[in-house]
């Protein structure tokens, strides 16, 4: 948790919301001439009532979930700075404390991050000079741009704090993904107008401290990896009252699943994307990362580029601990994993993993089968291959020779990556261990004069560059750098 702490910081803002009482005001109708004597003397009888001076409610009310009221003329922001009615106001904050009592149950789960509690009023505007969109957008993206680079800059101007984000910076297209915990949607980036990948978690599936502690965990991995072009790079991360939102890169080309359609593929498409793997895993070594769920679904495409995502159920370990968690894809799991009597170590269960990856671009089928799964364990520890449907495609021998290798029951017998890459099958490419950070540690001025158009101070952006804080920030500069690339 003190790893995560250290590598994630940003700072919280509270804003304060004035709700003005209208005047009640008294709606004189013209008396006709044809009046009655009756009604001028009862008039006359009944004076009016002066009412009290209104005075101003200091007490904040939370809109957290609220939508701004806004108005776009030609660059004029007005987000909210309409009188309501007494009953309107009273209604609103009954159901703001409705709402405030249901979602007190999901407490703040990650470390140095806050909420935004109010929506601000009175944003006036400040004529930003905006950078030129690089992506295709339309005319909606264009308005809530000026309007959310607006409220930045007020915030930042007048209460001399940076705005947290908030889910409106982000413009939720639809679902790309469904797992048990989470769902993934492709968004967009309200500032730049880039495509995201959004992983949202309903706080109320984190019942568990090692639930909690997991998504911690997943988010630490990510941001070690981020720096390397084989993992699909975190942008930033943060928290509403019932979801956590981890925003990532969105990478065009789908998973490998998609892409093979579970169908074989050619032997020189399968070295290239299979020796990208194999470096990828060395890549995690050198961090003790075991992934433990290496397959088709979590090889991600951009072009010829393969990304691994999904670091929900990876740890760290060290040399010659023992794992006894048994976690993964049953039709992927090592045959150790499987049995677990005494626990399994090192990075050979990933190994194996990627053993049954190759034999699927390969083969167009898993290995391994069963009509459930104490069959299909039963088949994964015994290890046969069927060589009969290797030979119907015409594989090579070197091709039979390293599944063989790989698909090892023996741990302790079955390939390192470094003796893959070094493999006949593998060995014509040339390859070599990459393990070298496409990060680059001196900071790009003319993003960053693009990030200060928005609104942020550029001594505030300097420091979270340098702090490599998951703010929203962090994701501009990622985007912006890949653009310049």
């Amino acid at each position: 948790m003190n790893q995560l702490k250290k590598h994630i910081s940003v700072k919280c803002i509270n804003f304060n919301t004035q709700s003005t009482n209208t005047r009640t005001r008294s709606i004189s109708n013209q008396v006709s001439k044809n009046s009655t004597d009756r009604s001028r003397s009862v008039s006359k009888q009944c004076p009016a009532i002066k009412l009290p001076a209104p005075t101003k409610n200091s007490e904040s009310v939370s809109m957290s979930n609220s939508k701004p009221v806004s108005k776009l003329g030609k660059v004029k922001i007005d987000l909210g700075n309409k009188a309501t009615s007494r009953s309107q106001q009273t209604t609103q904050k009954s159901r703001s404390n409705s709402q405030i009592s249901k979602e007190e149950s999901f407490p703040k789960m990650l470390p140095d991050f806050g909420r935004m509690e109010t929506e601000l009023l009175d944003c006036q505007d400040f004529m930003l000079q905006l950078p030129d969109i690089q992506f295709p957008t339309t005319e909606d993206i264009m308005k809530e741009r000026i309007i959310l680079a607006n409220r930045i800059a007020y915030t930042v101007k007048t209460k001399k704090r940076i705005p947290i984000t908030t889910p409106d910076f982000y413009k939720l297209c639809y679902v790309i993904g469904k797992g048990a915990f989470a769902k993934v949607c492709l968004g967009i980036q309200i500032l730049t107008g880039a495509k995201v990948a959004m992983k949202i978690i309903e706080k109320s599936t984190l019942k568990t401290e090692s639930a909690k502690k997991r998504l911690l965990l997943e988010i630490t991995l990510m941001k070690i990896l981020q720096q390397y072009q084989q993992f699909a790079s975190l942008f930033e991360v943060f928290e509403t009252k019932k979801q956590i939102y981890i925003i990532m890169e969105y990478v065009e080309g789908g998973d490998l699943m998609k892409w093979t359609k579970e169908k074989p593929i050619p032997e020189g498409q399968a070295k290239n994307l299979f020796s990208q793997l194999i470096l990828a895993l060395q890549i995690l070594q050198s961090h003790n990362i075991l992934h433990r769920d290496i397959k088709l679904d979590n090889i991600l495409l951009q072009g010829e580029q393969i990304k691994i995502c999904d670091f929900g159920v990876s740890r760290q370990i060290i040399k010659g601990q023992k794992i006894l968690e048994q976690c993964g894809t049953p039709a992927y799991l090592a045959p150790e994993v499987i049995s677990n009597k005494t626990g399994y170590e090192g990075f050979a269960s990933d190994i194996w993993s990627s053993g049954v990856l190759l034999y699927i671009l390969l083969v167009g089928k898993v290995p391994f089968k069963g009509n459930n799964m104490n069959e299909l364990n039963h088949n994964i520890q015994n290890g046969l291959l069927n060589f009969m449907e290797m030979k119907k495609l015409n594989l090579s021998n070197d091709a039979v020779d390293l599944i063989k290798s790989i698909l090892n029951v023996n741990p302790k017998l079955r390939m390192t990556s470094t003796e893959i890459l070094n493999h006949p099958w593998l060995k014509e490419l040339n390859l070599k261990s990459n393990k070298v950070s496409t990060q680059n540690s001196n900071l790009d001025l003319r993003v960053i004069s693009q990030i200060e158009q928005f609104g942020y101070s550029r001594e505030f952006i300097i420091k979270s560059l340098q702090k490599q804080t998951l703010c929203h920030i962090n994701a501009m500069y990622s985007i912006l750098t890949k653009v310049q690339k």
